[in-house]
């Protein structure tokens, strides 16, 4: 069977690269089957929508779609559907937790609830005649795939791979490896042949604006737990892997943490600068950001830590976002990372659910004291299916409007703050960044 992967990136709410696609086709690939990448960027242009898929002739077109991306893939499927007559599965992040809109869509002919590396090689044995469609666990599968146009196969889930190791390391072949990892395209920060990785899957913490919490509901009792971690051998052999392989200069760990374990991160650091030895970037809860743990870091060859701040009043971030660390705890892990010689990038948000301008401002003056190297800081959107989404909805605060995610502007209408003040707000962020030389980011 041939795999058309299509990857959708209008904004920058979507690297260029994902990981989903990159394990998907190295699990298809070692079956035997074949697979290929469209990347759909800046803006939708059909006719080449259309020839490359008919040139490409696929069995199968499959997206991985994040909820700022559904709009666009589900366009593109309908590009797809109107161009060849090829089934289209989607699955990723957004299908698994609003699956009823997605299975809705008409150019849709399946959706993958949560992991889909063993869903997709079941898929395409139905295909071939070798077992039933109605039985795929993570599937559901319109019946129009069974000549049956009156039911959807909604299968039950199976449990999340409680051993990562088995899966291949990731096919990078079929993305524009090394152009994009010299045009920065990778890396969230722009630095030419840095590239992307992912030790684990999954985060143990519920907070209130993240998907996390909602995998975390998902995935337990006989399911099994939804964070899990590569072994560091793994870790190590894929890295190995990939540098020998391309020309990278370092690498971004894109863990939502890199690891609450201080033994651990000690165990990793010490392989990972006797068996790779380039510069690293990784992302951390300032609860874990001891001493030992940056003196670890910096000693390993990581230049930079990225940690998240988001508000700035102790009070807020606990009762709105579910974050229990103290300014202290956060003043006291950015100082430490400064004492190690390690740069520091803070996460903000701004306009959420119920704060003021005051509370802002309460933020930026957290940032001040704090003196990150890189100042993030994006305007909230909510999600579905988390926890501040239904809140928002509850209270009629969602608006309709749809803003891109790294603007000034709400998609809220609370009585809390208005645009205006929001606005000014965000510019007396960009002023920070100004006044204190570090550089600003402005998305979350």
């Amino acid at each position: 069977m041939h795999i058309l992967f299509i990857h959708t990136v209008i904004d920058i709410s979507s690297p260029k690269f994902s990981p989903p696609i990159a394990v998907l086709s190295a699990v298809a690939k070692e079956r035997g089957h074949k697979t290929s990448l469209l990347l759909v960027k800046d803006t939708l242009d059909e006719n080449e929508i259309r020839a490359c898929v008919q040139k490409t002739a696929p069995d199968l077109v499959a997206f991985s779609a994040t909820t700022p991306q559904w709009e666009v893939v589900e366009q593109v499927a309908k590009l797809v559907k109107t161009t060849v007559s090829v089934p289209v599965i989607c699955g990723g992040i957004h299908p698994t937790l609003c699956p009823e809109e997605v299975i809705a869509s008409p150019w849709i002919d399946a959706i993958c609830i949560g992991e889909g590396e063993f869903p997709l090689l079941e898929y395409l044995e139905a295909m071939a005649g070798k077992r039933p469609f109605e039985n795929i666990q993570n599937l559901w599968i319109k019946a129009s795939r069974l000549w049956r146009r009156d039911r959807i196969y909604r299968n039950p889930m199976r449990p999340a791979i409680k051993d990562l190791d088995i899966l291949p390391c990731w096919d990078i072949d079929i993305f524009d490896h090394n152009n994009f990892i010299q045009k920065n395209s990778y890396s969230i920060l722009g630095r030419p042949g840095f590239f992307p990785f992912t030790s684990g899957r999954g985060c143990p913490y519920r907070c209130t604006y993240c998907c996390n919490s909602s995998l975390l509901e998902i995935y337990k009792g006989e399911l099994g737990h939804y964070t899990r971690k590569h072994s560091i051998g793994y870790i190590m052999k894929e890295l190995t892997a990939l540098r020998s392989k391309y020309d990278i200069k370092g690498f971004e760990f894109w863990d939502e943490m890199l690891s609450a374990d201080e033994r651990w991160i000690g165990e990793f650091c010490a392989r990972y600068v006797a068996e790779i030895g380039l510069p690293y970037l990784v992302l951390l809860r300032v609860e874990h950001a001891s001493k030992k743990v940056m003196e670890h870091l910096r000693d390993s060859g990581c230049f930079m830590v990225a940690m998240g701040v988001e508000c700035g009043n102790e009070s807020f971030r606990k009762d709105h976002l579910n974050r229990r660390m103290s300014n202290q705890q956060i003043i006291d892990a950015f100082a430490e990372a400064r004492k190690a010689g390690i740069k520091t990038l803070a996460w903000n948000m701004i306009g959420m659910p119920f704060e003021t301008p005051a509370l802002i401002r309460e933020t930026i003056e957290l940032n001040r004291i704090l003196r990150p190297d890189i100042l993030g800081f994006a305007v909230f959107h909510p999600f579905p299916k988390t926890k501040l989404y239904d809140i928002c909805k509850q209270k009629g605060m969602l608006s309709g409007r749809k803003e891109l995610l790294y603007s000034d502007k709400s998609v809220l209408d609370q009585k809390s703050i208005s645009q205006a003040e929001l606005t000014e707000c965000f510019l007396e962020f960009q002023k920070l960044a100004e006044e204190s030389n570090t550089v600003a980011v402005d998305w979350e």
